[in-house]
């Protein structure tokens, strides 16, 4: 066996080079045990990294995970809500087609409603109770309530104002089996004073249904998990038709696009997705 002679007094570096030298050898020359472990661990020690690159290579990767996550997860989230929206509505529109196939035309459903200005409790569990949740799947039917007596805490439109009175509503209420609250609210018109504010009582003109799409989890905002539909009574004043619509349906795309936006309300959300074939594409 060959045989290697390290001198003393010489420093670190010299001593590997000598290792190194005498195991690339190694498959001519036949080692003992101990010297094949030396080799080894010399090899493994040769191609290890040091303290300090191990924690450059974190920083960076922590630096690029900062940059792109927040990005990705926005992604996901706007490619989940409008997916959800999508099948909500689906389910919902469903629903109204079979109750036209078992109850005739909607514009002729709610024939007396028009200009009332009394029995919203009445009307509100009709719609429900008739034209709607013998055709879903609900999870649970919470009734004539408010928002504010369910929990649901504070509704807000995109541009991050409250929606004031929204909480304290009357509603007809339920969640289906998809995890959707859905609540049904009756809406209105009144004679506006130079106040501006209602100078005749407020009589009513159609539904409006509110679609939280992931329930009674937050953000609770119009545009991002909060989407409108609008069911206009059919009246014979105007010849308006009774159909249960996105809000906004029908508007021009500049409009719904300045009514989804940071400075708007967010009502025209869901009927922008729609035109842009169930895609969110503005900023939230």
């Amino acid at each position: 066996m060959l045989e290697y002679k390290i001198m003393e007094g010489k420093n670190l570096k010299e001593d590997n080079m000598i290792k190194n030298s005498h195991c690339e050898r190694s498959s001519r020359v036949d080692f003992s045990l101990p010297e094949k472990l030396d080799c080894q661990f010399a090899d493994r020690r040769k191609t290890a990294f040091t303290l300090a690159e191990v924690l450059i290579t974190l920083g960076i990767i922590g630096i690029v995970a900062a940059m792109t996550l927040p990005a990705l997860i926005g992604k996901y989230q706007k490619l989940r809500n409008a997916t959800q929206l999508k099948v909500t509505y689906s389910i919902i529109s469903q629903a109204f087609k079979q109750a036209e196939a078992d109850y005739g035309d909607s514009k002729f459903w709610f024939s007396d409603m028009y200009g009332k200005t009394s029995g919203s409790e009445a009307y509100l569990n009709e719609l429900a109770d008739k034209y709607f949740l013998p055709y879903v799947k609900v999870a649970k039917d919470f009734g004539y309530q408010s928002l504010n007596n369910i929990k649901y805490g504070n509704l807000y439109y995109l541009n991050k104002t409250k929606f004031t009175n929204a909480p304290y509503t009357m509603s007809r209420i339920v969640i289906l089996s998809n995890g959707t609250l859905v609540w049904f609210t009756i809406t209105g018109n009144c004679t506006i004073g130079s106040d501006g504010h209602c100078a005749s009582d407020w009589w009513f003109t159609g539904f409006r249904v509110y679609l939280d799409i992931n329930g009674m989890k937050k953000p609770n905002t119009l545009g991002k998990d909060v989407f409108v539909l609008n069911y206009q009574l059919y009246n014979t004043n105007d010849s308006s038709y009774a159909k249960l619509l996105l809000y906004g349906a029908g508007n021009s795309e500049d409009g719904l696009k300045e009514n989804c936006s940071l400075n708007g309300s967010g009502l025209s959300c869901g009927a922008l997705i729609q035109h842009d074939n169930w895609k969110i594409n503005y900023d939230w």
